[in-house]
């Protein structure tokens, strides 16, 4: 999911047409682990499911995010956000702004070329209640505009639900569906605990999700895998389906987080289509109160 195509967001900024509706340029992938969108958990969760927005286990929480790709596309992308949350209720809400610059611009000679650069900016607001000890739904609004003149900003609505099951290891599954302009985005996974085969204070989890995303009409796949040890650190893998254009290819997801009291810090590193390189997110997340 969430299925990186840097080539076709390049192509397709150059040929936003006047008055056009804004569209989604870049997809951060701010994932805290390498699991499905649909299962994802904390603040990340303000962006792909809502219904997983939590800032346990403190009352509330900060984050802020930087995006690196390779130089080649000129791609940079920020992201801030925070969450409250009671005993059963959490309100949050987020910026993200993304960057591409030096787009090569041709004139009315095919050897008159000048360069532009294109902003966007996505603000997010999202909650997730808390129905019984398990089962949660959520709701999140995106705005999207970009700095283009005659570009109308667009607003996405969505909605999620996320529930733990009771089978003989803890599981989880979610899914969501977000209404974006023309397009209709969903997602739906699921992730499984094993036993406890490395002792009581580690836990290795495997995690399947599905979906569609706004630069294709294919469905992509996630498979992945996280170790944890006790709650304080984790590692996880996976592979990714990109399908799209008639190719179909199957990249890495690599991921680590690092929780210190308070504070947690994370990367992510996601293979692009094509073979065109990697691009890697830093995180830091901050917990308030109790």
């Amino acid at each position: 999911m969430r299925a990186t195509r840097w080539s076709a967001w390049a192509l397709a900024s150059m040929m936003i047409p006047a008055a056009a509706m804004a569209q989604r340029l870049v997809e951060i992938p701010i994932h805290t682990t390498a699991t499905a969108d649909a299962v994802v958990t904390g603040l990340s969760a303000l962006f792909w499911n809502p219904a997983g927005l939590s800032a346990a286990p403190y009352r509330a929480g900060v984050m802020v995010l930087s995006l690196n790709t390779p130089s080649a596309f000129g791609v940079t992308g920020i992201v801030a956000g925070g969450a409250y949350r009671n005993e059963r209720l959490t309100v949050g809400g987020a910026w993200e702004h993304v960057g591409i610059d030096d787009i090569p611009e041709t004139g009315d000679s095919p050897t008159e070329v000048d360069e532009f650069s294109l902003g966007q900016d996505h603000f997010t607001v999202a909650a997730a209640l808390g129905l019984r000890p398990g089962i949660g739904v959520g709701a999140v609004a995106h705005y999207i505009r970009d700095d283009l003149s005659d570009s109308k900003g667009i607003l996405a609505l969505g909605a999620g639900v996320q529930a733990s099951l009771k089978l003989p290891w803890p599981a989880t599954v979610g899914a969501f569906v977000l209404n974006e302009g023309d397009e209709v985005l969903w997602s739906a996974g699921a992730e499984a605990a094993l036993p406890k085969w490395f002792g009581p204070s580690y836990t290795l989890s495997l995690s399947y999700g599905t979906g569609r995303d706004a630069h294709s009409s294919d469905l992509d796949h996630r498979i992945a895998a996280r170790f944890d040890w006790t709650e304080r650190a984790s590692l996880s893998a996976g592979v990714t389906r990109l399908a799209g254009g008639g190719n179909t290819d199957w990249a890495p997801l690599m991921a680590a987080s690092l929780r210190l009291t308070r504070y947690t810090l994370g990367v992510v590193r996601e293979s692009l289509a094509q073979d065109f390189g990697a691009t890697y997110s830093f995180r830091l997340q901050v917990g308030i109160g109790r």
